[in-house]
């Protein structure tokens, strides 16, 4: 046979992203119709994809189906919870005092109730149910009661814009925004913008403990110098439920300056809540 009339096939199977390459022999051009074609590699004829995506995935991958996860279980199975909220923020530039909150909430319709039960603000209780109380301009308003006895001796509840700038000045997330689906669809939503920007930098820490129970724990970090809420947050997961068991987060990404710490504990889900719960 003539060198002119011999050529070299090579044959490429790619399987789930993975190539095996097979070299036929030289003669191709005139082996019969009936020759055996070269086994595949026993190796190269099924591959796992499971076994494929563990390898590539990455702690990114990890923290993001982990937040999904939570978010999906919570409006698949969670219409309200009560628990205490344990909370320190920084408002107009300094660090409130540690603050203790008996919370009761409800889905549909959105009802949030505050009591304070530490050493109270100006305010000691507020309710917000959404739809419910609006003010003479129509905007939606949450009532407050006073502290000081003495004040509601003059009133004994104040209707409070919700979006209006005390309410803002009280706390850095307005009432209309409590709750844990509205945490962790935030924290999603920037996690998307910052992501789709190329700045997102999101990660799985070691498993945490808050309150005597384990936690899954995320940490987020975000560049100086954007329109970010915060440069870090570092957010506990309850191992068992997916609720959000802590949250903290600072104005840069090393974790100094401290913008609001956020603890959930004695949580109840679904317990029997009532509309007159939400009486101030």
């Amino acid at each position: 046979m003539s060198m002119s009339t011999r050529r070299d096939a090579t044959h490429f199977l790619t399987v789930s992203g993975f190539a095996c390459v097979t070299a036929l022999s030289p003669g191709c051009a005139t082996a019969k119709a009936e020759t055996k074609r070269p086994s595949i590699p026993e190796q190269c004829r099924e591959v796992d994809t499971r076994s494929i995506r563990d390898v590539i995935r990455t702690p990114t991958d990890d923290a993001v189906e982990l937040i999904d996860q939570a978010i999906a279980r919570y409006n698949k199975s969670i219409r309200g919870y009560r628990c205490t909220l344990t909370r320190q923020e920084r408002l107009r530039g300094r660090l409130t005092s540690v603050q203790t909150i008996d919370v009761t909430y409800r889905e549909s319709p959105k009802s949030v109730r505050l009591v304070w039960t530490g050493k109270p603000g100006k305010v000691d209780r507020v309710v917000y149910v959404a739809g419910r109380d609006r003010n003479r301009k129509g905007e939606p308003c949450a009532l407050v009661r006073p502290a000081s006895a003495l004040v509601r001796l003059v009133a004994s509840e104040v209707s409070v814009p919700v979006h209006g700038r005390k309410a803002r000045q009280a706390s850095r997330h307005t009432i209309d925004e409590f709750g844990f689906g509205e945490l962790l669809t935030r924290i999603r939503k920037l996690n998307c913008q910052a992501e789709h920007r190329g700045d997102l930098d999101l990660t799985m820490l070691a498993d945490g403990q808050i309150d005597g129970r384990p936690t899954k724990v995320i940490r987020r970090r975000l560049p100086p110098g954007r329109d970010y809420p915060d440069g870090l947050l570092i957010m506990h997961l309850d191992a068992q439920t997916l609720l959000p068991a802590h949250v903290e987060t600072y104005a840069d990404r090393d974790g100094r300056h401290l913008l609001g710490r956020y603890t959930f504990t004695n949580v109840r889900m679904n317990p029997p809540i009532r509309s007159s719960d939400f009486d101030l």
